[in-house]
């Protein structure tokens, strides 16, 4: 199985900034034990609200988004969370939204530590033109 949030050497992984996979249990293998039986379910509402919860974005980016990373690394384990999904240029609100406003954005040669230096963001904005971004952790910032 592919899992969703995995800790390895002191580093949070998982797709999406976002708190939303408290609500899938207390440790990690919870997580991923639930995550993994609604998808085998097949039962499309219950995985509607998954790709609901889990595709949200900015949880670490604003006031209050360090908390919201302090409260993933207490419960799940790590010092640092290392997500994707939520675009570099758009966590520094370098480009409009993601309705295509201001296409032209600015250029990400790797990745963003942000969140009181608890979080780093690795979508470079592929999606956007950018730049599929692969670093070795820990990165030496």
């Amino acid at each position: 199985r592919l899992d969703a949030v995995v800790e390895e050497d002191g580093h949070l992984l998982m797709h999406s900034d976002t708190t939303a996979y408290l609500d899938y249990g207390s440790t990690i293998e919870d997580v991923n034990d639930t995550i993994t039986a609604i998808l085998t379910r097949n039962d499309a509402d219950e995985c509607w609200d998954l790709f609901r919860k889990l595709t949200k974005r900015f949880a670490f980016r604003d006031e209050g988004g360090a908390q919201a990373v302090r409260e993933l690394l207490t419960t799940y384990g790590g010092q640092r969370v290392v997500h994707g999904h939520s675009p570099i240029p758009y966590l520094l609100g370098e480009v409009g939204t993601e309705e295509g406003e201001d296409s032209a954005g600015p250029v990400i040669n790797g990745p963003h530590v942000y969140a009181d230096d608890l979080a780093i963001a690795m979508d470079g904005g592929v999606t956007m033109a950018g730049k599929l971004l692969v670093v070795q952790l820990p990165l030496h910032d």
